[in-house]
């Protein structure tokens, strides 16, 4: 792409602007204002407006403050703006774009230390992240409403419940899970079995949040 050294700011309505130029009409089907179709600039855009909803669903597990959600995707979308490089298909800007956003959401906690309970540990995030990132992209409210209903019941388990998840989606689980089956005086085969139920009490959680929605 060419050297453009203008970079996307955020209009009074907190939508893309790339150029001056207010973006959010334009689409991944090239359809949107006089000028939208065929530039640089709203390829990117497209790209963007197309993400935009999953990228703050996962910033969301992690901060849970929807004015740093903002301010990163902000900051996220300055640094892809920077690097873009014309050949990015949509899968390739998703990809980039949730890596940009944690390491901008992983700086934001670093800065403001909010208490350990107010968001997910790393690992669950980085797993929330890759199911929004294989999700189909056209079915992206659908999942940013899952994506929204698993946070908020998972941050609705009671403690012990809570370190069982995080437990089993640690990068060494098993280790993991050990140190839960010590830290709280329990088998592993109980252990398991706890986790097994917990599960079973997210998945029903999940359907009746959604059931609520639609």
């Amino acid at each position: 792409m060419n050297e453009d050294t203008s970079v996307p700011a955020p209009t009074e309505s907190g939508e893309l602007s790339i150029s001056g130029r207010d973006w959010s009409e334009c689409s991944p089907g090239g359809l949107g204002p006089a000028g939208c179709e065929n530039s640089e600039a709203s390829v990117f855009a497209s790209y963007y407006m197309a993400s935009r909803a999953s990228i703050r669903a996962y910033l969301f597990t992690i901060l849970k403050d929807a004015a740093a959600c903002e301010d990163c995707m902000q900051e996220a979308a300055l640094e892809m703006w920077k690097k873009r490089q014309a050949d990015w298909s949509l899968l390739d800007f998703r990809k980039l774009a949730f890596t940009y956003a944690r390491f901008k959401a992983l700086s934001w906690l670093k800065k403001n230390k909010p208490a350990a309970h107010l968001h997910l540990s790393p690992e669950l995030s980085e797993k929330i992240s890759m199911l929004i990132t294989s999700a189909d992209t056209s079915n992206n409210n659908i999942q940013t409403e899952r994506v929204d209903a698993l946070r908020e019941c998972i941050g609705s388990l009671p403690t012990k419940q809570r370190e069982l998840i995080e437990a089993r989606y640690a990068k060494k689980h098993a280790e993991a899970l050990e140190v839960v089956a010590i830290k709280q005086s329990l088998s592993m085969n109980t252990v398991y079995k706890q986790l097994e139920r917990v599960r079973t009490k997210l998945r029903k959680c999940i359907h009746r949040k959604l059931d609520r929605r639609s």
